[in-house]
């Protein structure tokens, strides 16, 4: 994601066979933007992640007001709630079992 005022660009980029292939997107304004896991390392559902940051097209960070996970589930293991996400501490984690998206309210 690249956050400039109320515009977003957001973007992927995969490697296919010997070739790298960018999409973007940009020009959208939004308050609530939605990160969705598409594919999970060995096939599985389960979602670990350290910090979740955006940043302005001049490379500053942007605030993030809110997070949610609706529909996700820690599983047995307790503390690692979303709000992890953005915590600003690279040792503590989100984890969902569900792989269910991140809401993001900016």
């Amino acid at each position: 994601f690249t956050v400039s005022g109320g515009l977003v660009c957001w973007g992927q980029s995969e490697k296919r066979a010997t070739q790298e292939v960018f999409t973007w997107a940009c020009g959208v304004t939004a308050r609530w933007y939605r990160f969705v896991p598409l594919r999970m390392r060995f096939g599985g559902s389960e979602v670990w992640m350290t910090e979740l940051e955006m940043y302005t097209k001049g490379g500053v960070r942007a605030a993030i007001q809110g997070l949610s996970n609706p529909g996700g589930d820690q599983g047995a293991t307790l503390g690692f709630d979303v709000n992890k996400l953005n915590d600003g501490d690279a040792g503590t984690y989100w984890k969902d079992i569900l792989g269910q998206p991140v809401v993001i309210d900016m």
